[in-house]
């Protein structure tokens, strides 16, 4: 089994006074993180994509997936940590908790606004 943890916790204060972190800002027609998502969705390698941001954007985040991925089920978001790694560790624990894993399951991290890559 293979998943996705998209990390999406910054609040994008290096980028001065934006007024939302940068991964919801548009980028062309929609939003930066869902540029990103859609490349992990799109690849039917993936069993389930987990997406973590702060609380208070969890809801936010939910509403943007609804609105621009269709058929989202495969998509779950949480709450992210205070830090990277307890990000990491939040979505570690959530697919060991709702999935049936082994010893041969991935997980691959990526970055909520670096949309361009390939899957």
């Amino acid at each position: 089994m293979i998943f996705a943890a998209i990390l999406a916790g910054g609040t994008g204060t290096r980028m001065g006074n934006v007024g939302k972190p940068k991964q919801f800002l548009l980028l062309g027609d929609k939003p930066i993180i869902i540029h990103t998502i859609e490349k992990f969705y799109i690849n039917q390698n993936f069993e389930g994509i987990i997406v973590l941001c702060p609380k208070q954007w969890v809801s936010h985040t939910e509403d943007l997936i609804s609105k621009y991925i269709p058929d989202s089920k495969s998509i779950k978001v949480i709450e992210g940590g205070n830090l990277r790694n307890d990000t990491i560790m939040n979505a570690i624990l959530y697919i060991e908790n709702n999935f049936d894993i082994n010893e041969d399951s991935i997980i691959v991290t990526h970055d909520s606004v670096r949309p361009f890559f390939n899957s």
